[in-house]
């Protein structure tokens, strides 16, 4: 586990480099304003960090997905979870409605900024 970790190590800090690269472009591209030639190195190198809970956030939750779906299917059986979401489709459909409404009104009233989502 840790030399496979230790041996994508150099793609993943590039990845972090190029998100935050993209990001300040996204972000200064919109007022039209060229950044990259603005940008230091030392500035190019830490421009994830701003965005570090929510990629850390993100890579939780692939990884619990993941491992969900996996034990569902190993240990109940993917016939079980189908039951599952069938037996509770009105709760899923209800949860999933109250949280859209609730993403949308978090942008509406401008607690949530509609940029952290374009951007990711």
């Amino acid at each position: 586990m840790l030399k496979t970790t230790l041996k994508y190590l150099p793609f993943l800090s590039g990845f972090l480099v190029f998100l935050g690269v993209l990001k300040l472009t996204m972000y200064y591209g919109y007022f039209g304003i060229e950044i990259i030639s603005y940008l230091s190195i030392s500035d190019i190198l830490i421009a994830f960090l701003s965005d570090l809970n929510t990629i850390v956030i993100s890579v939780f939750l692939v990884i619990h997905l993941q491992f969900a779906d996996g034990v569902v299917n190993d240990w109940l059986g993917e016939e079980y979870f189908d039951f599952i979401i069938l037996k509770f489709r009105k709760f899923y459909q209800l949860f999933f409605t109250i949280s859209l409404i609730v993403v949308v009104n978090l942008i509406v009233f401008r607690i949530l900024p509609i940029n952290l989502i374009s951007i990711y």
